[in-house]
């Protein structure tokens, strides 16, 4: 038998967005992002959680230090824990609501204290949440709301929809992200001034620019026929680690110039993860199992609650992975860098042990999702599965 494995999550880019990579005439890649988000300035560099870290360190030295305490989800990237970590402060977790995902708006509330800097909010997997909620709470403590939009990135139908009430808003265009140039992040800052000093961190900083022929050689393995070579290589492909010791860089000439085209890639990618969610939904619902999804979104991978998501290597052929192993109150070598208040999480923890994710990519037609979605409930049938409200 041939090999075959889908990848888990978007790989693809058009391939004259990776040669015009190579194209030292290339507007700049910040600037098409203000255009787009309306924005005075952007700062790129070579991650999101680089990013974050030099947010969470600007932000801890206008505090001078009386504040020394990040809120975020109980379960979300690991890199964002790290990040915080790497940036000399604690971190203090709230609670999710298992069934939407969301903040459990009361833990958020109990969990902001006189040490607390700022709060953290998500768009998980691709599902808008609502940080405008979010950064009101914060804002009437008077401390900062970040926004974690690494797995949401709007395209062109949500033009009149792209930024809240956040004070910074972080992107990703890591592999698999929304816009999966594979390197790179961009920060968004309500403040001029604010983003202005970030911009002046991250300049001293190197510009590590990588390999230029990796964006080619994902794109061509990451064909069905090829992918389970991919994960065998030591790419770090499907791995979540917890490592506050991670390098900062500048975002390399050659993403910058591949992301200025590859913006227009956008509409395309998220109108086709908006209808492989729906025939999803429609599989999954009327009776037979139920999922936190809810239709519209433009899933990165589409999230559906299990009763135990144990032994889901057998699916991994077809794309469906779990996201993140463990909740953050359950990763070991974050746990003495929690804060003395912290509590666990029991929302966090439940999404840990049930969620799995589907993938959605251009790499999945409807003839491919209904094919997925039949082996997903095989393995989890109906007897096994938990409705949600």
């Amino acid at each position: 038998m041939i090999p075959y494995a889908l990848p888990p999550a978007e790989t693809w880019l058009p391939i004259r967005s990776i040669i015009r990579g190579y194209d030292a005439g290339q507007a700049d890649f910040s600037l098409k992002l203000q255009s787009f988000f309306g924005a005075g300035t952007c700062v790129l560099a070579d991650s999101a959680r680089s990013l974050l870290y030099l947010v969470f360190r600007h932000l801890r030295e206008q505090a001078g230090g009386s504040k020394t305490e990040v809120l975020m989800p109980g379960y979300t990237c690991y890199s964002l824990p790290a990040a915080a970590v790497k940036a000399g402060l604690q971190v203090a977790l709230y609670d999710m609501d298992p069934h939407t995902f969301e903040p459990d708006p009361k833990d958020v509330s109990d969990r902001i204290n006189a040490n607390t800097l700022a709060v953290v909010g998500q768009h998980l997997l691709g599902m808008r949440s609502d940080i405008d909620r979010l950064a009101n709470a914060a804002h009437r403590h008077g401390i900062y709301c970040i926004e974690d939009s690494a797995q949401f990135f709007p395209g062109e139908a949500a033009a009149n929809d792209r930024t809240g009430d956040a004070d910074y808003t972080v992107f990703s265009f890591g592999r698999g992200k929304p816009l999966p140039l594979g390197k790179g992040g961009a920060l968004i800052a309500r403040n001029p001034e604010d983003a202005d000093a970030i911009s002046r961190m991250i300049a001293i900083h190197p510009d590590r620019t990588g390999n230029c022929l990796m964006p080619a050689a994902v794109l061509l393995f990451s064909r069905p026929r090829l992918y389970w070579l991919m994960e065998k290589l030591p790419l770090g492909l499907g791995q979540t680690i917890y490592d506050p010791g991670f390098e900062i860089s500048k975002m390399p000439v050659y993403y910058k110039r591949m992301g200025t085209r590859a913006m227009d890639a956008l509409f395309l990618l998220n109108a086709h993860r908006e209808a492989i969610g729906q025939i999803y939904h429609l599989f999954f619902s009327g009776g037979r199992k139920d999922s936190p999804a809810r239709p519209g979104p433009a899933y990165v991978r589409y999230p559906l609650m299990v009763e135990k998501n144990g032994n889901i290597e057998r699916l991994y052929p077809h794309g469906v992975r779990r996201l993140y192993p463990m909740a953050l109150c359950d990763v070991e070598p974050l746990m003495p860098r929690l804060g003395k208040r912290s509590q666990p999480t029991p929302g966090a923890r439940e999404i840990a042990q049930r969620l799995i994710t589907l993938p959605t990519h251009l790499s999945v037609n409807r003839s491919v999702a209904n094919r997925i979605a039949m082996a997903v409930d095989r393995m989890f049938p109906m007897k096994t599965a938990v409705r949600q409200g």
